[in-house]
């Protein structure tokens, strides 16, 4: 884990390009077309993820315990690369000290969202590895409540990544228009 206050801005995007590509490649090979027949674009939480709608809100209701924020499996359309969270609640601190990212069964990062704050009222983590879901890979977040913390408790935190399909799936080339 990374927290990228310790990263410049540069290296942040630097990084966003690399999975860019790296999700746009594999979709090419997954769906056996063209890199330049993939479109990639930001996971949309309603639309990726089946979340009520496209805000990235959670309600949290089990102090003490982990709370399941994501639990999506990539339909055979789509593939996704997750790199990381974003606190959007202020309020997070101290509330939401554990983020826990599974791939299937396995769990492939725990994250300490405690010393990632470290001041910042939003801070951005970036996983060790980028997490790639293929169709029908199952991808589960979840946010650990510490015990005596008042729940529900309603946060917004937001998963970084891309979703990447064949063009014309959800976004068509301003030229087929």
């Amino acid at each position: 884990m990374v927290a990228t206050a310790r990263l410049s801005v540069a290296e942040i995007r630097s990084k966003e390009v690399e999975f860019i590509e790296k999700v746009r490649s594999r979709a090419a090979r997954v769906f056996e077309v063209s890199p330049e027949q993939v479109i990639v674009r930001d996971i949309l939480p309603k639309d990726d993820f089946g979340l009520d709608d496209n805000k990235w809100v959670f309600s949290l209701g089990t102090a003490g315990d982990y709370n399941k924020i994501i639990d999506v499996t990539a339909p055979q359309n789509k593939v996704f690369i997750v790199y990381g969270l974003k606190i959007l609640s202020k309020d997070v601190d101290h509330e939401v000290t554990i983020a826990k990212v599974q791939k299937g069964n396995e769990v492939l990062d725990v994250i300490t969202l405690e010393k990632a704050y470290n001041g910042e009222n939003y801070p951005e983590i970036i996983f060790r590895s980028p997490i790639e879901i293929n169709p029908n890979d199952t991808l589960k977040v979840y946010l650990y409540v510490p015990s005596g913390v008042t729940t529900p408790k309603t946060f917004s935190v937001a998963v970084l990544g891309y979703t990447a399909e064949k063009l014309g799936e959800t976004i068509t080339s301003a030229l087929e228009q």
